[in-house]
C-alpha cells in the first residue's frame, strides 16, 4: 500500500507541477512552432509542400500508434514494479537525446529526420504519462484538480518561455544563411527540457510498493484485458462515459 498523500511536502508538488513546465518545450517548439515547420519546408521540401504535410502527418501519426501500444504495458509494468520513477528519468533522457540530434537533420533527410522526431514523441508521451501517475500520490482527491491546474498552468508558463529563448534562434527563418542558428533552437530546446525537469527527478519521490503477481493470464494482454474490463465498467460513472 502506498502512503496518504498527506506525505507529500509542498517541495515535492511544485517538482510535479514542473515536469509541466519542462516538457512544454517540447510540444511548443518541437511539435507545433519550430521543427514540424521546418521538416515540412526544408527536410522535406522537395517533395512539394502538399507531399511533405503529408509525410509529416503519417509519421506524426505512426508514432502516436506506437504510444497507445507501449502505454498499457509501459503503465502496468511501472505500476507493478514500482519503478514510474526510473522509467520517467529514462523516457525523458530519450526525448532530450533525439531532440537534441534534431540539429543533425538537414534538407533531404526525411527517414532520419521522422525517425529522431518519431522517438523523441514516443519518448515524451510515455513520460507524460508516468508523471501524471502520480497524481494519485501526492495529492488528496479533493486537491488533485487543483494541484493538476497548477501544473498546466506552468505548462503554458514554460511553452512561452522556451518560444522566448527559441526567438533570437528561429526569427530569422529558413534562409540558408540562418538554417544552421535554426537548428540550434532544437538544442536549446532539449536543454531547456532537461534542465527543467531536474527538480522533478531530484525530489518526486516513488510511494507504490511492488506488486506480487495475482492470479490469471501472465502476458503482454494483461494490460489490454484490464483496458477492457475498465471499459466495460464505464457505463458506472456517466460523467466519465460523457467526457470520453
Amino acid at each position: 500500500t502506498s502512503p496518504p498523500p498527506s506525505s507529500a511536502t509542498r517541495r515535492e508538488l511544485w517538482a510535479w507541477c514542473l515536469y509541466d513546465f519542462a516538457n512544454s518545450s517540447f510540444t511548443t517548439l518541437i511539435v507545433t512552432v519550430a521543427y514540424s515547420v521546418y521538416f515540412v519546408q526544408v527536410v522535406a521540401g522537395h517533395l512539394g509542400s502538399g507531399t511533405a504535410e503529408r509525410v509529416w502527418f503519417w509519421g506524426y501519426a505512426l508514432s502516436m500508434l506506437v504510444i497507445a501500444v507501449l502505454s498499457p504495458l509501459l503503465g502496468a509494468t511501472a505500476d507493478r514494479r514500482a519503478i514510474k520513477r526510473p522509467l520517467l528519468i529514462l523516457t525523458t533522457l530519450a526525448c532530450v537525446g533525439c531532440t537534441a540530434l534534431l540539429a543533425t537533420v538537414q534538407a533531404g533527410d526525411v527517414v532520419a529526420g521522422l525517425l529522431l522526431f518519431g522517438v523523441a514523441n514516443i519518448a515524451f508521451e510515455l513520460g507524460f504519462m508516468l508523471c501524471s501517475a502520480f497524481l494519485v500520490e501526492i495529492a488528496a482527491p479533493e486537491a488533485m484538480g487543483r494541484i493538476s491546474g497548477y501544473g498546466w498552468g506552468l505548462g503554458y508558463a514554460g511553452g512561452l518561455a522556451s518560444l522566448a529563448l527559441a526567438y533570437p534562434f528561429i526569427r530569422g527563418g529558413f534562409a540558408p544563411t540562418n538554417l544552421d542558428q535554426y537548428r540550434l533552437s532544437f538544442i536549446m530546446t532539449a536543454i531547456f527540457f532537461l534542465v527543467s525537469a531536474v527538480p522533478t527527478f531530484l525530489w518526486l519521490r516513488e510511494r507504490a510498493q511492488p506488486q506480487p503477481r495475482g492470479p490469471g493470464p501472465r502476458s503482454w494482454r494483461t494490460p489490454f484485458l484490464r483496458l477492457a474490463d475498465t471499459a466495460r465498467r464505464l457505463a458506472r460513472y456517466r460523467d466519465l462515459s460523457r467526457y470520453l
